[in-house]
């Protein structure tokens, strides 16, 4: 309805969808958020540093630094105190953090690989990538198996989860890493 209480015609879908166009191309170009919307990088890249262990920042040539999280793993929280919510440090994340810089090296040549069940990109805008290591290996996998890290699907299925849900048996079962830590029994043995 106008200001005089006249009827206006609706606006066909077609001219909303050009419409919604014009204004995604013009905050592309006036604001620059379109980066967010573009795909996150894949194949070879090079290791920048690694934040935590299970996030890593690497650079593709002839792109910018991006910070990846690993998928199908979560690893224990490090002190990040240069963070507004800031917390303490988890038990074992040092460690994670240490093993995940040993496997992936600053300067070192690792393939991303992204999963065609899960989305681009978690809900702070990573990209989700499995970590191929120089020698083949999966990062995840092997972060997960020595104990490092927890298998984490999030309830979303994602294509190694049984792979990773049995290494994290494998890790609880032989008490390596964290499970041999953190959350010990009364009795001494391990937590599972």
């Amino acid at each position: 309805w106008d200001h005089q209480g006249l009827a206006l015609p609706l606006m066909a879908r077609n001219d909303f969808d050009r419409l919604m166009g014009l204004l995604l191309a013009l905050s592309c170009g006036l604001l620059g958020v379109c980066a967010q919307l573009q795909p996150g990088p894949e194949g070879r890249v090079r290791v920048v540093y690694v934040i935590d262990g299970d996030t890593v920042i690497v650079s593709a040539e002839e792109a910018r630094e991006e910070r990846i999280r690993i998928l199908g793993i979560n690893a224990p929280e490090i002190a990040h105190p240069e963070h507004p919510d800031a917390r303490p440090a988890q038990c074992w994340g040092e460690e994670a953090t240490r093993a995940a810089r040993e496997l992936l090296p600053e300067g070192a040549s690792i393939t991303l690989q992204r999963d065609p069940k899960t989305a681009d990109r978690d809900r702070y805008k990573r990209p989700l990538r499995y970590v191929e290591l120089p020698d083949g290996r999966d990062f995840g996998h092997v972060m997960v198996q020595e104990g490092n890290a927890f298998e984490a699907s999030y309830g979303e299925a994602y294509t190694r989860w049984r792979t990773y849900a049995a290494a994290q048996d494998e890790a609880k079962a032989a008490c390596r890493g964290r499970w041999a830590s953190c959350g010990r029994r009364a009795d001494g043995h391990c937590a599972l």
